[in-house]
């Protein structure tokens, strides 16, 4: 047993945990959810590199001339058509005409440079500059590209890094004849397959399992239809406008395919319910999962795939809470069309928490048992007043997840009410904070949703879901709205990094096991009334999940106290103290503190490695991890006879190679972590002896056997 208490002047908490628990966590809880809205994907802040506005000149002019998001030299004209036959315009130069934008620059990273050319005359060129903010001076010019008349051709060029300049301009321009220019593209050298460095590097850091796209409110968008994002990038539906935005999907089903690859996440695709059709979504799943030979299964593998891209997570529209009646019949259609495709996909309906039981009653009356997950979007923030101080205002912040776990009660059950506890199972398939009024938290513009209140009640709704292994599959934390902060520094220079909140989940994800070890809290509570927000009574001080892996232990402690550090005791019980630990913590003086464009690593994780000791202190309004072994990895040396063991985790039986042939085997047990004995069935052939595992228990377990003349000794994860 481990005992964990806690005090805080006359406040207590104390944890018993059970380290024999079997619960596994689902990755899929430890999501990212983006979408294709104001500058979270496209534009100069976006994860997707591309620097320039419009590249295929397709927004219409406000008056005479070419797109808005382009100035010019000279008497640069549209012309319909071009080079991308999905798009509106293309642009017309004259001998010394030219286009040109400004755009951020990186010191000492070279710029990717395209653009397709056709000349309307007879020794037709184009050359590319890289000017200073006001024009004066050259930077960079390239030879010049002699176009081919009347036939359209691609044009490359990388320029030399740019040095002490932020902002730079960008221009192509005609030197001889008359030209036509479409579909340009200008990246830092360093994307990641066209993802801007800086997420990729976050990702990465983050390491999310799952990844949902495009949206969100895009997804069941006029402009969201996923036809538009396959196929030749450069022949992609231009305009795409969302508003006044040119959301042409450049990150399509290709791209954000590799990315998932890149970063190791699974995809999951939100169909468009609003704007699109039955027919549509089918044809999606067929061109994701189907063998090469269906029609669009053969589209696929023309745009570059070898095979299926087996996308399992499939979401009907995006929040469809106005008209449940409606939404639930047209669900069922979606429902056998898209299963007609894959039978094997898991499909997820859209939850209603804001009108709560009558949603849920009207929906499922009609899809019955038609979904698997129930996803719906927890969000919660506060609208800081005059009326508040701001300890106040903390408190009111640290109790509204409160809110978020009753409708998950509820919800729950709901669902054994409608005796589907076998069949549907829990999701969030976007959550955030947000701050401020207006749409401030739509926009990001509030820096108190990057401050260190924000990770604290972000970590507390991500152990909330580990908590839940068993009922709750996903868990996709928006990550344009108080995550990855996209801001100007005090120089003008573009700066991307993760806030708080991003850095209190990558703890969690980077510093947690995958197997939920059973416990009970007792802690001191406190209740908040205040004006304009839903009263929440019974709220804990002191918030902690646990959890182990192979060899570990981690302990995951949040004090949300303001006022006072948390006094932590740490009991191991009948398992031997380590010598060491490390810590993990993610803490400032004050709780407004936060990360800012100039300051980017202010609240980061702070980690070291400390001598193991029973009592630990964790700062006021602070979040820490501590991970320490269980005292079985020591004790288990790897024999060198083994050769390889598949399949990791294992399920219904293991099969471990050694380095000679197996003649007779004298001895065989599995160890579990409490030191219980089980004598498996097995059966061996060759080098390689098969052990059945279809009755034992699921864990982790260390294997003894006496094979030949040598003693095995192994270890290895059962699911």
């Amino acid at each position: 047993m481990i005992t964990i208490s806690y005090s805080a002047d006359s406040r207590e908490a104390k944890i018993v945990i059970n380290s024999s628990t079997n619960k596994i966590i689902p990755q899929q809880q430890k999501g990212a959810f983006i979408e294709l809205l104001n500058d979270y994907i496209n534009g100069p802040m976006g994860m997707w590199s591309q620097e320039f506005y419009d590249r295929g000149f397709d927004i219409n002019p406000i008056l005479d001339g070419i797109s808005p998001k382009w100035k010019t030299l000279g008497s640069p004209s549209n012309e319909n058509g071009g080079y991308n036959e999905n798009g509106k315009y293309c642009v017309n130069l004259g001998s010394g005409d030219g286009v040109y934008q400004e755009i951020f620059n990186s010191d000492n990273i070279p710029l990717d440079f395209y653009f397709y050319g056709m000349g309307k005359s007879n020794g037709s060129k184009i050359v590319i500059k890289i000017l200073n903010v006001d024009m004066s001076e050259v930077l960079f010019v390239s030879e010049p590209f002699s176009l081919e008349e009347n036939n359209w051709n691609k044009y490359i060029i990388s320029s030399n890094p740019i040095t002490d300049h932020i902002k730079v301009n960008i221009l192509f321009e005609c030197t001889d004849g008359v030209a036509l220019i479409d579909e340009v593209s200008c990246m830092p050298s360093n994307n990641i397959k066209g993802v801007r460095k800086e997420y990729y590097d976050l990702y990465k850091q983050w390491k999310p399992k799952i990844l949902r796209y495009p949206g969100g409110w895009f997804a069941d968008s006029p402009a969201g239809h996923w036809e538009y994002g396959i196929g030749d990038i450069d022949k992609r539906k231009s305009p795409n406008l969302v508003g006044s935005i040119n959301q042409r999907i450049d990150l399509g089903t290709k791209e954000i395919f590799d990315f998932c690859n890149l970063i190791d996440m699974e995809l999951h695709l939100t169909v468009n319910f609003e704007n699109g059709d039955i027919n549509e979504a089918a044809n999606w799943v067929e061109y994701c999962n189907s063998n090469n030979q269906t029609e669009f299964g053969s589209l696929r593998q023309s745009h570059g795939f070898n095979g299926p891209l087996n996308v399992k997570y499939w979401e009907i529209g995006n929040e469809q809470w106005t008209d449940p009646e409606n939404y639930s019949i047209h669900y069922n259609d979606y429902y056998y069309k898209m299963k007609e495709k894959d039978n094997s996909i898991i499909t997820i309906t859209n939850g209603n928490h804001w009108t709560w039981k009558s949603f849920f009653e009207t929906l499922m009356s009609n899809i019955e048992d038609r979904a698997d997950i129930w996803g719906w979007h927890p969000q919660a923030g506060i609208k800081p007043n005059d009326t508040q101080n701001l300890r106040n205002q903390y408190l009111v912040m640290m109790s509204l997840n409160n809110g978020n776990k009753t409708y998950f009660d509820s919800c729950q059950q709901w669902i054994i009410d409608y005796n589907l506890e076998e069949k549907m199972i829990q999701g969030s398939t976007e959550w955030w904070s947000s701050y401020g009024s207006d749409r401030d938290w739509l926009l990001d513009t509030n820096v108190r949703n990057a401050s260190l209140e924000s990770p604290i009640f972000n970590v507390d709704m991500q152990h909330f879901y580990m908590r839940q292994a068993e009922k709750m599959a996903i868990g996709e934390r928006t990550v344009g709205i108080g995550l990855i902060n996209r801001k100007l520094n005090s120089k003008g220079e573009r700066v991307i990094f993760g806030n708080g909140a991003f850095h209190g989940l990558a703890m969690i994800n980077n510093h947690s096991g995958y197997k939920l070890m059973d416990f009970v809290a007792i802690s001191d509570k406190f209740n908040h009334i205040v004006e304009d927000y839903a009263y929440q009574v019974g709220v804990d001080w002191v918030d902690v999940v646990v959890t182990e892996d192979t060899d570990s232990i981690y302990v995951s402690v949040i004090n949300k106290d303001p006022d006072q550090e948390a006094s932590v005791e740490i009991d191991l019980g009948n398992l031997k103290n380590p010598q060491f630990m490390m810590r993990y913590d993610l803490t400032s003086d004050n709780f407004l503190d936060a990360s800012t464009a100039d300051q980017p690593n202010k609240l980061i994780e702070r980690k070291s490695k400390i001598e193991f000791t029973n009592q630990v202190i964790i700062p006021k309004h602070s979040f820490s991890i501590f991970a320490f072994d269980k005292g079985i990895k020591n004790s288990v040396q790897i024999s060198e006879n083994v050769i390889n063991k598949y399949p990791i985790p294992a399920l219904n039986n293991i099969s471990i190679s050694v380095v000679e042939k197996i003649n007779f085997v004298s001895e065989i047990f599995l160890l579990d972590n409490l030191g219980n004995k089980f004598i498996p069935k097995y059966k061996t052939k060759d080098n390689l002896i098969i052990l059945d595992l279809k009755n034992i228990p699921i864990g982790f377990y260390v294997i003894s056997a006496k094979i030949n003349n040598f003693e095995l000794l192994d270890k290895f994860i059962k699911n």
